[in-house]
């Protein structure tokens, strides 16, 4: 039988290692004011859920079995339009070299760069989007299921309706394995959900055909500027020793890490509260949304220098 999530599993599960390189008012009116026309209700789930319906290529690559999740996660957040968080490429257990990937990718196709690595993920995609299944409902309680272009027809009666939820059991043509059973909601008129009632974690999300997941026009968030850059802060600091941490803060955001070979890179403040400022610090081509968080005190001189992520902590002089 259909087995929907089960089924798209399947059918990307090849098409994904070939892309693993890298998202009231409660006042009263007057008596004498006209009241607002209430608005009308929705349609029910029966009328709105016709037409066709691709399976969310998200929903497809966040269904992959657990050791090949990351990777599909890692194509897909390489070309949504939305940006991700790093928080959310940490959810999806995406590691933070291949998040550095990910926005370097991201920046490469949003200034229209084509080469081999480009052509090989934006090919990969098309490739996994070409393999979901699409699910058609058509008036008479008809319905039909396209699997690489193939339709396999089915009909399907609804024994349960609410304002919320639709329960509909599915016969598909020519099938020796019975009926199945599955609950659709939806969010809005373009997001439909197909659930199994007897599996809570087993639904499979469906777009409107024209309206899913947006790809290949990745957006980029520009570099932050930040507050302004505190007086006292602006110098080149030093940690004691021979290889002690050397950097220098410019009023115009510039960062330059001296070492053997100076380093540039940028910095803005996200908070300055008297001596207690905190900054973000992105070096050379890391991209600004994978920046070190610093949190620095100062005291004259001196400066306490705590980077979050490593836990590190210095005690630095003006140089």
């Amino acid at each position: 039988m259909l087995r929907f999530r089960a089924l798209g599993v399947l059918l990307i599960l090849g098409a994904l290692a070939g892309c693993s390189d890298p998202q009231e008012n409660t006042a009263t009116e007057p008596a004498t004011a006209a009241a607002a026309p209430a608005a009308p209700a929705p349609a029910p789930i029966s009328q709105r859920m016709l037409g066709r319906w691709p399976m969310s290529l998200k929903s497809a690559v966040a269904a992959a079995p657990a050791a090949r999740r990351a990777n599909s996660m890692t194509m897909y957040y390489s070309v949504s339009r939305e940006e991700p968080t790093p928080e959310e490429l940490d959810a999806a257990g995406i590691p933070v070299a291949a998040q550095l990937g990910i926005y370097l990718m991201r920046a490469k196709l949003a200034a229209g760069e084509s080469n081999a690595r480009t052509v090989r993920v934006l090919r990969g995609v098309e490739q996994v989007r070409s393999h979901l299944p699409i699910f058609e409902f058509l008036p008479g309680n008809v319905m039909k299921i396209y699997i690489g272009g193939e339709a396999k027809p089915a009909t399907y009666t609804v024994t349960a309706e609410t304002p919320e939820s639709l329960t509909i059991r599915v016969v598909e043509e020519n099938d020796t394995d019975g009926p199945e059973t599955f609950v659709i909601t939806m969010q809005g008129d373009d997001v439909l959900m197909l659930n199994d009632p007897t599996d809570d974690h087993d639904t499979m999300t469906l777009a409107r055909e024209g309206t899913g997941d947006p790809l290949n026009a990745p957006q980029v968030s520009p570099v932050p500027t930040g507050e302004a850059v505190p007086s006292g802060l602006v110098g080149r600091w030093k940690a004691s020793g021979r290889r002690g941490l050397d950097v220098e803060f410019r009023a115009n955001n510039d960062y330059v890490l001296h070492a053997r070979v100076a380093i540039e890179g940028h910095f803005w403040v996200t908070e300055a509260n008297g001596n207690q400022i905190t900054i973000r610090r992105q070096m050379a081509s890391m991209p600004h949304q994978l920046a070190d968080t610093i949190e620095i005190v100062l005291d004259g001189d001196s400066l306490s220098w705590h980077d979050v992520a490593s836990d590190r902590r210095l005690q630095m002089t003006r140089q």
